[in-house]
């Protein structure tokens, strides 16, 4: 399962609007079973997802840490 770290409501709501049209212009807005398919696969291979508040990312990430880039 999938654990998502928000620093506000407002981020929350913007990741949850961000996938659903994300999703819809993959899968297009009908096709629930392949949305539905993929979150599952989602939920199921990825553990975290941290959202840093913009100006912040530089106190939290460094190069050490996986995903942060080179």
């Amino acid at each position: 399962m999938t654990k998502f770290n928000y620093a506000c409501e407002e981020d929350k709501n913007f990741i949850n609007r961000s996938y659903s049209i994300i999703s819809n212009f993959i899968f297009g807005k009908n096709n629930t079973i392949a949305k539905d398919a993929f979150k599952k696969i989602f939920k199921k291979r990825v553990s975290e997802v941290n959202i840093y508040p913009q100006g912040t990312i530089n106190e939290h990430v460094s190069p050490e840490q996986p995903g942060a880039g080179k």
